[in-house]
């Protein structure tokens, strides 16, 4: 009789054997295959468009840009900000790495005086609409008086050049902050017209997304205390890493 070891293999046995022996393979090959793939790394081309809140002070007050690119950085992300513009506020390096200081803000502006500007900025350099734009504007239009009607006009001239030249940016649009209780008491801006227009930049929002270009409001409005100025209405660095957060968990929602 013969021993276990003296049979014979068949065909269909050793067909048998070989397919375990590629399973058992496969197997030990994915062990641990999560953690081998390689992290994935976003990139993030940004537009800063908007008055002295986006622009910030050199000493007095703190625009939201640094904070954002933190917490962007934080995730391993590439970040570059675009814009004409150079913040003249010193930053600390951050993860060895200098803050881009570019951007599209200027003390004062109107949305229609920021549409002028968008558009010579366009007319030199079509390239600086990237994946992301941020628009915070709004607020001096409203202390001197300009409707929200008219407001929102020209933020949709803004998104008409914006989507023009990049068909499939992403818009995010602040719905602004009222500045503190004792400015908003003074009546320097009218209160109804205020509310009506941060009403519309959400309804704006759902208007003017495509199919490639998102427009998403960011909610700027309820988010910041009296504590969270430096003075009626620019942001101190509470203040400002509030607002970066609340656009940072925008783009991650998006992104």
């Amino acid at each position: 009789m013969n021993t276990w070891f003296q049979r014979k293999v068949t065909p269909l046995q050793s067909l048998n054997y070989f397919l375990l022996l590629i399973a058992i393979f496969t197997v030990v090959g994915c062990t641990n295959s999560d953690d081998e793939l390689p992290e994935r790394i976003q990139s993030f081309q940004i537009l800063s468009i908007g008055d002295s809140r986006v622009e910030g002070h050199e000493t007095d007050f703190v625009s939201y840009r640094y904070e954002l690119w933190k917490l962007l950085k934080n995730d391993n992300s590439v970040v570059d900000f675009f814009g004409s513009r150079i913040d003249q506020r010193v930053y600390p390096d951050f993860q060895e790495t200098q803050f881009d200081t570019q951007h599209e803000g200027k003390s004062g502006d109107r949305i229609d005086e920021a549409l002028v500007r968008l558009d010579t900025l366009l007319t030199n350099n079509p390239s600086v609409v990237g994946n992301i734009v941020l628009l915070g504007i709004g607020g001096n239009d409203l202390i001197q008086g300009i409707s929200a009607g008219t407001a929102i006009q020209n933020l949709n001239h803004m998104i008409d050049k914006l989507q023009a030249t990049n068909s499939t940016t992403t818009i995010f649009i602040e719905k602004i902050a009222p500045g503190t209780s004792s400015f908003q008491e003074s009546n320097a801006m009218n209160q109804s017209e205020y509310d009506a227009f941060n009403e519309a930049i959400s309804n704006l929002a759902i208007i003017r997304t495509t199919s490639q270009s998102r427009v998403i409001a960011v909610d700027m409005s309820t988010i910041l205390t009296d504590e969270d100025y430096a003075d009626e209405v620019h942001y101190n660095q509470s203040g400002a890493q509030k607002v970066a957060s609340q656009y940072y968990e925008a783009i991650q929602s998006s992104f």
